[in-house]
């Protein structure tokens, strides 16, 4: 299959497709052109929620199943957990960001470590359809700011530190600093 998408293959991207499910069905897989004026259009008509994909199409045969397996930095420990937890904190964490006035097409960043309550995050926000702009825990200040004013942020999601080369990394002090606003 990968030497056949190598091809740009139609084909391979319907076979693919068949693995999703769609709210509703593309009409055409793909209409590009890298020609002036430049125009990229995949799935055209489609219209899927990577959250339900990602959840709730597993509850039914696979509920107990493990969905993520977390690993700490230094691989001193680990945390897993199901596709029923999982699905129970997005939805909580959907219901969240629904009563801070967010809903389809405001823009979330989420500047928190690469834990699994990211992860939740990222698909409650694709939940209610917001889009999520994770911001990198190295940039500084000023950069943060930037991106938080290029996307439209209506809301940041922070957590208190993030830990790189065994450093604590602060994120809540820094998303507090006035230059963010």
């Amino acid at each position: 299959m990968l030497n056949e998408g190598k091809k740009y293959n139609e084909n391979v991207w319907n076979k693919l497709a068949k693995n999703i499910d769609w709210i509703s069905k593309y009409s055409k897989i793909n209409d590009s052109s890298f020609h002036k004026p430049i125009k990229i259009n995949w799935f055209d008509g489609g219209e899927l929620n990577v959250s339900y994909n990602c959840l709730d199409r597993h509850l039914e045969n696979n509920a107990d199943k493990i969905a993520i397996i977390w690993e700490s930095e230094d691989g001193l420990s680990t945390k897993t957990i199901t596709y029923t937890d999982l699905h129970k904190k997005v939805c909580r964490f959907a219901n969240v960001l629904k009563s801070q006035n967010i809903s389809k097409g405001d823009t979330v960043c989420i500047y928190m470590p690469m834990t699994i309550e990211a992860i939740v995050a990222m698909l409650a926000c694709a939940r209610i359809g917001a889009i999520h702009n994770v911001i990198f825990a190295g940039f500084s200040a000023n950069s943060i700011a930037d991106r938080i004013k290029d996307s439209k942020s209506k809301l940041i999601i922070c957590g208190d530190y993030s830990i790189r080369n065994q450093r604590k990394i602060p994120l809540k002090i820094t998303s507090e600093k006035p230059s963010l606003f």
